[in-house]
């Protein structure tokens, strides 16, 4: 008797659930993307609107059985199919600030939208750009955060990533570090040499690129070296020639260095071609990128992966006297 009322109240409870939000996952799709029901909407329309109130696709557009694993440090969703198979019908080829919903055990995390290859307004929410879409490789889903600097990254969610993790979908990638920075000379052509690590906190040995293998010129040109800001201003390597690899996308194995599982890569690597650098305090960035067009038939040597995306050093706080 008390298993069969049991049973009456979870029923019950269920109903209410699909009442209040008929177009709910439900959980047998632990992770999912989610298109809006109406496609027309764009990210503008529903700004204003909670996102419990949206109303979405039974259907979920990415699901949780499409995806081998997911990389928490680029937010890159490594699919088992080819990502041209989601980019039919509606989305097509021409995407225009049309929202989507990521989605763990029908609970409703953050909005994203779709946008092409010019971007005309700075996103605001996370986002799947055409560019990227091209650039990456055939398998591989990036989701790019958000331009405002000021606002929280939504995609690094700790409930996200738990629930991965127990999907076993969760992989760590790599974090990066900027531990020194020294300004050799400071004149209307500086130098600035900098040390950075690179750790590997996935459960796969990867393969990142190396300035000691390829050379700093090329390594500088996936990267963007150290980035000097401060009142208001961002000062660069404006002036330094890197020459792109020929043909443009190729990539050399021999560029590559292996990090095991747990371990570190420590590197110093110099950079010229700065401005003057004002006196004063700033906060040092550095963007850090391997090859992204690696495809997964390439992408797997001596027991190794190649890592694919972006990744950002915290800030370090500088004093040029």
């Amino acid at each position: 008797m008390k298993k069969l009322f049991l049973i009456l109240i979870i029923m019950i409870l269920n109903n209410y659930m699909c009442e209040r939000n008929p177009s709910s996952p439900n959980n047998n799709n632990p992770f999912s993307i989610h298109l809006l029901k109406n496609f027309s909407f764009t990210i503008s329309d529903i700004i204003e609107t909670d996102i419990d109130d949206l109303e979405i696709k039974n259907e979920a557009w990415i699901e949780t059985e499409d995806i081998d694993f997911y990389d928490y440090s680029t937010h890159c969703i490594y699919l088992k199919n080819n990502k041209n198979v989601y980019f039919r019908e509606e989305l097509g080829i021409s995407m225009n600030n049309q929202p989507f919903l990521v989605i763990l055990n029908s609970k409703r995390h953050y909005i994203g939208s779709f946008h092409g290859g010019a971007l005309a307004i700075a996103p605001t929410h996370p986002y799947i750009d055409e560019l990227s879409i091209n650039f990456f490789p055939s398998d591989v889903l990036y989701i790019a955060p958000s331009w405002n600097s000021d606002s929280v990254d939504v995609r690094n969610n700790m409930y996200i990533r738990e629930n991965l993790e127990n999907l076993d979908k969760l992989h760590e990638g790599l974090t990066l570090t900027i531990t020194e920075i020294q300004i050799v000379d400071n004149s209307d052509t500086s130098t600035v040499k900098y040390k950075y690590i690179i750790k590997n906190n996935d459960q796969d040995d990867l393969l990142v690129i190396d300035p000691q293998k390829m050379g700093s010129d090329l390594f500088h040109y996936y990267t963007n070296g150290i980035n000097f800001s401060g009142e208001g201003i961002i000062i660069g390597s404006k002036y330094k020639t890197v020459s792109a690899p020929d043909p443009f996308d190729s990539w050399e194995l021999d560029w590559f260095t292996k990090i095991q599982a747990g371990h570190k890569m420590e590197r110093t690597v110099t950079l010229k071609g700065y401005p003057k650098i004002p006196k004063g305090q700033y906060n040092c960035l550095f963007r850090f990128a391997n090859p992204t067009n690696i495809e997964k038939e390439s992408r797997y040597k001596d027991d190794a992966r190649i890592w694919i995306g972006y990744i950002k050093s915290k800030p370090k706080v500088v004093e040029i006297n």
